[in-house]
């Protein structure tokens, strides 16, 4: 899994996983800067301008690659307390949260299959 403060290919940690898709949204990719500012694509509807919650990244591990795509959005929009609570109310959904602060949470059903790598890195228990 991509470290969201790094270059390409550095690591936070490991998923270990069978045949699933795995998808990320962060602030990390898609980004601009203006004076002084850094404006990533993920919007907050009711505004228009990026969501601002403290979070760099949502992982969604789960079959469908669109289904991944939707929710690791929408897990991100909602904040960590609230997008990890939706994870966990969808039986096929797994998530990773990754904080500003280099935090790290993960759904209950991948606590055994992620290995952090990145010793900067705190993996937190809700």
């Amino acid at each position: 899994m991509q470290d969201p403060f790094d270059s390409r290919g550095s690591q936070v940690g490991i998923i270990r996983t069978g045949e699933t898709s795995i998808v990320t949204s962060g602030i990390y990719e898609r980004y601009f800067e203006a004076n002084g500012t850094v404006y990533h694509h993920i919007l907050d509807t009711r505004t228009g301008f990026p969501v601002d919650n403290n979070l760099a990244s949502v992982t969604i591990v789960t079959e469908k690659c669109i289904t991944a795509d939707a929710f690791s959005t929408m897990a991100f929009s909602l904040g960590a307390e609230d997008g990890m609570a939706l994870i966990e109310g969808e039986p096929a959904l797994e998530a990773i949260f990754v904080t500003r602060d280099k935090e790290i949470f993960t759904s209950s059903g991948l606590r055994e299959s992620f290995d952090l790598k990145n010793s900067e890195y705190i993996l937190k228990i809700q």
